[in-house]
């Protein structure tokens, strides 16, 4: 949550985009956080994952996730937070943008099991 309203803090002031926080405000499962409004009106998904450790720190990635970027691909980004620092509520990030499939390594490490 705190690496999403960094996310969202940097795209009011420094890009200058509208955002709505649909994490909080729909809870997970939308397949992204923020849905952001550029200065033309174009809407941008994006799914923040924040970490304490380095930029090659592994994260998380749902399955709903990754089916949304692409299908959204040419207006979905993941804002990648690390080095998250708890004490000055500061860290860094960078952006993918498109079909995370196809830009990120992905390994399975959870697996739905039934009788």
């Amino acid at each position: 949550m705190k690496g999403e309203l960094l996310v969202i803090k940097h795209l009011q002031n420094v890009l200058g985009y509208d955002s709505i926080h649909t994490s909080f405000i729909e809870g997970d499962g939308a397949g992204y956080d923020i849905e952001a409004t550029k200065e033309d009106g174009t809407s941008i998904f994006i799914e923040v994952k924040t970490t304490k450790g380095g930029i090659n720190t592994p994260f998380m990635i749902t399955a709903n996730e990754l089916a949304f970027s692409s299908v959204y691909a040419s207006n979905y980004e993941l804002y990648r937070v690390y080095e998250y620092d708890h004490e000055f509520n500061s860290g860094k990030f960078f952006r993918i943008k498109g079909d995370l499939g196809a830009s990120l390594n992905l390994k399975p490490t959870v697996y739905s099991a039934k009788l």
